[in-house]
């Protein structure tokens, strides 16, 4: 088993208990076993053909993307509408990224206190992994004191949805999850381009929230 596979199966409890937990409240516990029982054969099928990617966070990315697209087509097979389905997908997905996000945004409290600050830190981070080149293409873009901005030119993950027809998946339960975790960070995210709508890049840009 590779580095990457390990990864995700230390991730996995935690992604049980979300999927059987968020099941269960929209379908019944009966629905959440069979639910995820499936899902794990679905995601055992499509591990066997997921690319290889050059880094093991991209790897550890697509196999999140694999896990998420087997997911969503185990809800569809048990008869949930394709809104509730992707709502209920983007849901459970949103539980577990944001208790994986929790640990780099907490390391970056201890050199600073300023959002704006602490996100340039948190991206740092990210940018070693999962997000290190060349699996992902991402560079900063100086938009000011006030504004920490990136693109992304290659998402690995954008590519796996895009290849399995499910990209409507891949901005529901990925790419939108970004605007709630800044949110939480005390941040406000603008991004006008996004690569899984169909735009050249992704253009990420965080700035401090207005007061209410």
């Amino acid at each position: 088993m590779g580095l990457d596979a390990i990864l995700v199966t230390i991730v996995r409890p935690l992604i049980r208990h979300e999927t059987r937990r968020a099941v269960a409240t929209a379908l019944g516990a009966g629905a959440s076993r069979t639910v995820f029982a499936m899902t794990k054969a679905l995601y055992r099928e499509y591990s066997r053909s997921i690319p290889r990617e050059s880094t093991i966070g991209a790897r550890v990315m697509v196999r999140l993307a694999a896990h998420t697209a087997a997911l969503f087509r185990s809800l569809l097979h048990h008869e949930v509408p394709d809104a509730k389905a992707l709502r209920l997908t983007a849901e459970i997905t949103w539980r577990v990224y944001r208790k994986l996000a929790w640990l780099p945004w907490a390391v970056t409290r201890l050199r600073s206190r300023d959002p704006l600050s602490r996100v340039r830190m948190a991206m740092d981070l990210f940018m070693r992994f999962p997000y290190a080149r060349p699996g992902y293409r991402m560079h900063y873009v100086d938009c000011g004191d006030q504004t920490v901005g990136f693109d992304v030119h290659r998402c690995p993950v954008s590519e796996y949805f895009a290849r399995a027809g499910l990209s409507k998946l891949c901005s529901a339960a990925f790419c939108d999850l970004d605007f709630p975790l800044a949110d939480k960070w005390g941040l406000e995210l603008h991004r006008g381009l996004t690569l899984s709508k169909g735009d050249a890049h992704c253009a990420f840009r965080y700035h401090p929230r207005k007061p209410s």
